[in-house]
């Protein structure tokens, strides 16, 4: 019985929009149809019969909310006992008739209710902070910012808080434009859906001290910003600078032009190496097809051949960093280092980011015509 309907309820939940929901997992179950025991493991309160009781785990938050889904027939409306220590007392109040009303069926019922259940979570957590404190003022502004409105956001008051003691995690998902990523460029980061997030760990009401700013992203997300050299450290949020609705815009636009900049370093190393490929498609030997961060050629001047690499860095036209050639002989070899051929690193050619890629293809071969002869004449003298 319980594995028709978990495989049903995984099916909904893995479709649902509610991201908090891809981070769920089922433990096992409690009790079966038939079991003699029938109290909940955490609170001791009876369990109908010809019902099976399964252990569920939601990250929320940066925290972990336990709860056991109480499952009896595919077509009732399960119910859902909040087990976390650090939720205690804590007894949501689920509109059955709202969930009802929004299910385009049975298979809807769990990821509503559940739905319902981190709503009221959110509410408890932000409740929980004191009226009149500066995080209370704080979270008001950025709660009525237009560009919050429609955003996932989670919440939660850990136990101390519940206590008296201030406290608070809240963790919001940064709504980022991904449509500035050419289709290409995704595919190479095909694990799942990018995403990033928002948290800060609030432990003084008054804030008094800055508070930290955690970036937290997918593993495509992550990988895509690190194989382009992306720095993910951003300052921490400090009341006494601004809003915390000011500070989450300034922090979604600077990740925002960082990704768009991915685009744009994408798109003109592509144009460049396309423009040389055209030219000189019969001396190619290979090039990078997918980032276009560099390509290879053989060329012949007065009978005289070698091999020129083309490398371009990740943020390409960066105004500091140009592109690297390198000649490499295919006659001679090094005198040491046994038989490595002889090659020459060009790392300062002439470069401009202003330049087209017509006009810096252009450049490029005038410097390589320039350079060949004394690259010719310094592989020829480690013959004598």
């Amino acid at each position: 019985m319980m594995e028709k309907f978990l495989k049903n309820y995984k099916v909904a939940i893995a479709k649902s929009k509610v991201e908090g929901l891809n981070f769920f997992k089922f433990g096992k179950a409690l009790y079966e149809v038939g079991d003699t025991k029938r109290d909940s493991v955490a609170h001791g309160w009876p369990i109908p019969p010809n019902t099976t009781a399964v252990a569920m785990e939601i990250s929320w938050a940066n925290a972990t909310v336990h709860c056991e889904v109480i499952l009896s027939d595919e077509d009732d409306l399960p119910d859902v006992i909040v087990t976390s220590e650090e939720l205690r007392g804590f007894v949501p109040t689920v509109d059955y008739d709202s969930v009802l009303a929004e299910a385009s069926g049975p298979s809807d019922y769990l990821t509503l209710v559940l739905t319902h259940l981190l709503k009221q979570i959110n509410n408890r957590a932000v409740e929980s902070v004191p009226a009149g404190s500066r995080l209370a003022e704080q979270l008001a502004g950025l709660r009525a910012a237009k560009e919050f409105r429609d955003l996932h956001w989670e919440a939660f008051a850990p136990a101390a808080a519940a206590g008296g003691t201030c406290g608070l995690n809240l963790q919001i998902t940064l709504p980022l434009d991904y449509a500035a990523l050419s289709a290409a460029l995704l595919s190479r980061y095909p694990d799942e859906e990018m995403c990033a997030q928002l948290l800060l760990r609030f432990i003084d009401c008054g804030l008094t001290r800055r508070v930290p700013a955690e970036l937290r992203l997918t593993p495509s997300l992550k990988n895509l910003l690190q194989d382009y050299q992306i720095s993910l450290k951003f300052p921490d949020f400090d009341a006494n600078s601004g809003s915390l609705a000011a500070y989450f815009t300034r922090l979604l636009d600077s990740l925002q032009q960082r990704l768009l900049g991915i685009s744009n370093s994408c798109n003109r190393r592509e144009e460049l190496i396309n423009v040389l490929l055209s030219r000189h498609q019969n001396a190619l030997v290979e090039y990078d097809s997918e980032n276009f961060l560099w390509a290879s050629f053989i060329f012949e001047l007065n009978d005289f051949h070698f091999l020129l690499i083309v490398e371009l860095p990740h943020e390409f036209p960066h105004p500091n960093q140009p592109w690297i050639l390198t000649m490499r002989s295919l006659y001679h070899h090094r005198k040491t280092g046994g038989r490595a051929p002889y090659e020459k690193r060009f790392d300062s050619p002439p470069y401009s980011p202003r330049w087209t890629a017509g006009e810096m293809a252009d450049r490029l071969e005038a410097y390589v015509l320039g350079a060949v002869p004394q690259f010719q004449r310094d592989s020829v003298n480690l013959l004598s």
